[in-house]
């Protein structure tokens, strides 16, 4: 039994991993990749030079290329303390064809393309699109920049050991404070009197990383995250098996109690916390609740998940199916050739005939 559970493992993860690498080929390899902007409105709005940066942006945001425009590039020498603030200010802008750059830009151009032509980019440089002698057009700005495309083998690779993510407290670039792990018997969230044993980070993409409520299964934990990839179409920038698992429903309020001590009647779930960085000089809102950057944090609503209501509507489907398929086969069996069994058969041909979707439509039609 043992031995054929996990052949049945085996053989269920070499599939995903053949079906997601058929969708990546037929995604990135065979279809026209200037489809993704067929309802893009920015995208359809703007023109000339801009239009071509916007596209290369958005082919590297949807994992299609590598994308490094001149000003990236300058800014990580700045970065690396290679070039100053003033040195980068006047490599920046590149005069409207190669012919107007000033000796300094000629020096940093020249190193761009030569790097980057040497990592296998491909350099291009599109010079002003002028509306006349002295006005540059609409979106003809001049522009420099590199790109990739990235390999299929390389974007499965990157793809399934992405998958899981352990968090750690170097995950975060800029912290206030010491990095570290802090445990503490009463959660703050209950306004410290609550015993609620609770892990906390500092450093950490989410600030609580394992807790305790009311909901089942109680233990919860953000140590080991799956991620999936970015959903593009229904939640957008928000990753899919979040998408997945977030409670859908109206808003639950409660009496909460923010890192500021701060208490009021809300739906934010202050254990689903992460960092967002600078959020909290930014926001008034944000500030009189919070004292780090851990800001950004998710609703308690009342319904359940995506995923649980598939389960339950697949458990009721379960029960449905057995509870009525098996006492109508009997009766058809013993009644063979009857006027049951002619019935029977004709719609289980019916519905094996008739496509789902047409199937689903009919039944909704009638009501």
């Amino acid at each position: 039994m043992a031995k054929y559970l996990i052949s049945r493992i085996i053989r269920g993860i070499i599939s995903i991993a053949v079906v997601v690498a058929i969708i990546m080929v037929m995604i990135y390899g065979l279809m026209d990749r200037t489809l993704i902007f067929a309802q893009d409105s920015t995208y359809s709005h703007t023109s000339n030079n801009t239009k071509v940066t916007y596209r290369y942006a958005k082919w590297e945001e949807y994992g299609y290329l590598d994308y490094v425009p001149y000003a990236d590039y300058l800014q990580s020498l700045l970065d690396d303390g290679e070039i100053d603030e003033d040195t980068r200010t006047s490599a920046v802008s590149i005069g409207r064809t190669a012919e107007n750059d000033s000796d300094l830009v000629s020096e940093y151009v020249a190193q761009f393309t030569s790097y980057y032509k040497s990592q296998g980019y491909t350099v291009v440089r599109l010079d002003a699109v002028m509306q006349s002698a002295k006005k540059v057009a609409d979106g003809g700005t001049q522009q420099l920049f590199a790109y990739k495309n990235i390999p299929l083998t390389k974007r499965l690779v990157s793809y399934f050991c992405s998958i899981f993510v352990i968090d750690n407290v170097n995950n975060v670039e800029e912290i206030e404070g010491e990095r570290g792990l802090t445990f503490t018997w009463y959660d703050p969230m209950y306004g410290g009197e609550k015993f609620s044993p609770a892990l906390m980070g500092n450093g950490t993409t989410h600030k609580y990383l394992v807790y305790f409520d009311s909901k089942f299964p109680y233990f919860h934990q953000n140590i080991l995250t799956i991620h999936l990839g970015t959903s593009y179409v229904i939640n957008s920038g928000i990753d899919v098996f979040t998408t997945m698992t977030a409670s859908q429903g109206s808003y639950v309020k409660s009496n909460i109690t923010y890192p500021t001590g701060l208490t009021e009647s809300s739906a934010d779930d202050l254990h689903t916390a992460t960092y967002v960085k600078n959020s909290l000089s930014t926001s008034a809102v944000l500030e009189a609740r919070y004292t780090d950057d851990y800001t950004n944090v998710s609703t308690v609503k009342n319904g359940m998940s995506k995923m649980g209501y598939s389960f339950v509507i697949g458990i009721i489907a379960v029960i449905i199916a057995y509870g009525l398929g098996i006492p109508l086969g009997i009766t058809m069996a013993r009644r063979k050739d009857k006027l049951v069994d002619q019935i029977g058969t004709v719609y289980i041909i019916f519905i094996l005939a008739v496509p789902s979707r047409d199937y689903i439509i009919l039944y909704k039609a009638i009501g």
